[in-house]
């Protein structure tokens, strides 16, 4: 189902709590806010007009941040843009750290962690130890941090430990996308992954041999840029999926809620 509607490709995007809403990044560096049944609105654009690799909330509330290739964009729904800042590198991911303040940042030349106002803090080089290629997603959830790289290959850290000493063996390693990974969630203990090689699969890291159980939820026809997980007013989780022909596709997590939505077409009909 596209349920986009701006008639641009979509790079990126995050849901607004509470507003019933979710902002779009697009490949021309512009954020849209849309919500059900309005016209999507323009909120902020880039300098640039470089694509968008990451939409987050900041660690003020009501500011948001634009995170592009080559630029950081603050900005509220209210007052539109309120800083930028260039960078020297291309970015390619980058991650809020809870309770921090501070940034995990990842470019074509290695880790990095960053607090706004402040220089960025070089963690690891690309081409040491298990980053053989660049870090193109990042996930954290209860002291865990995933990092998806260019070439399909999923590493877990212990966050604490990582940040300590990055040069650490991984905890779990996963190799099931055979193409640079987009975006991952982690959702109710599962991490979702995105890739260029067109499909969403999820895992469960705390089996006793994960990599004998990944799921392919998503097989699409381009390549898959973003993804965001959400629950509607039923309690049904549901999964946008963001793809490079500019849709906003939404599919069904679980077997049993897709099978109940066609049960309920076929009572109405």
């Amino acid at each position: 189902q596209n349920v986009s509607g701006i008639g641009q490709r979509v790079r990126t995007m995050l849901s607004l709590k509470g507003e019933n809403g979710t902002l779009l990044g697009t490949f021309d560096g512009i954020v849209y806010a849309i919500y059900p049944g309005k016209p999507p609105v323009k909120i902020a654009s880039s300098s640039s007009e470089k694509p968008a690799v990451s939409l987050l909330n900041s660690f003020q509330n009501g500011i948001y941040l634009l995170a592009g290739q080559n630029e950081l964009t603050l900005f509220s729904l209210e007052k539109g843009v309120l800083s930028k800042s260039l960078l020297k590198d291309d970015l390619l991911a980058i991650y809020p750290m809870t309770g921090r303040g501070e940034f995990l940042i990842s470019t074509r030349k290695g880790l990095y962690t960053w607090k706004p106002g402040e220089e960025v803090n070089l963690l690891i080089s690309i081409g040491k130890g298990e980053f053989t290629h660049a870090v193109s997603a990042i996930e954290m959830s209860e002291n865990i941090v995933s990092l998806g790289c260019k070439n399909g290959k999923i590493l877990l850290f212990p966050l604490n430990a990582f940040l300590q000493n990055p040069g650490i063996f991984p905890s779990q390693k996963f190799v099931y996308h055979n193409a640079e990974i987009t975006k991952m969630e982690m959702f109710k203990g599962k991490l979702f992954s995105a890739s260029l090689d067109k499909s969403v699969q999820f895992v469960d890291p705390s089996l006793p041999n994960p990599n004998s159980f990944v799921v392919k939820l998503v097989e699409n026809n381009s390549w898959i840029w973003d993804i965001s997980i959400q629950q509607n007013k039923n309690g049904v989780d549901y999964l946008l999926c963001a793809d490079e022909n500019g849709s906003l596709k939404k599919y069904f997590i679980t077997a049993e809620d897709h099978l109940n939505y066609i049960n309920d077409l076929a009572k109405r009909n």
